[in-house]
């Protein structure tokens, strides 16, 4: 439980879930241009998504809320903030996606 104002003595952490995951990685073979200053470390910096994720919300994203909503028993806020990708469902809400998006 979250503290209170009443709250006394040790304190434990939170559970934290994660909600997403971001990959994110730096390219080895560029150091020379690097330190040249060709280029700086933005450009360095490499993002790896995941394509089946990505493949899954673009294809969600043709099909009703309601619909979903009504396959996956997520309400209809849950299932837009799924259709902008802020967060992954659970393997078997996913199974029922992947069933949902196969019977289009």
């Amino acid at each position: 439980m979250p503290c209170q104002p009443w709250t006394r003595g040790l304190l434990t952490d939170l559970p934290i879930v994660a909600t997403r995951i971001k990959h994110v990685g730096k390219e080895g073979n560029e150091l020379d241009e690097h330190e040249a200053g060709v280029i700086d470390d933005a450009e360095r910096t490499l993002e790896y998504h995941d394509s089946e994720f990505d493949d899954l919300v673009r294809k969600l994203r043709t099909i009703p809320t309601k619909r979903i909503a009504e396959a996956t028993g997520y309400n209809e806020r849950t299932v837009r903030r799924l259709k902008r990708g802020e967060f992954n469902p659970s393997p078997e809400r996913l199974r029922t996606l992947r069933d949902l998006i196969g019977d289009l």
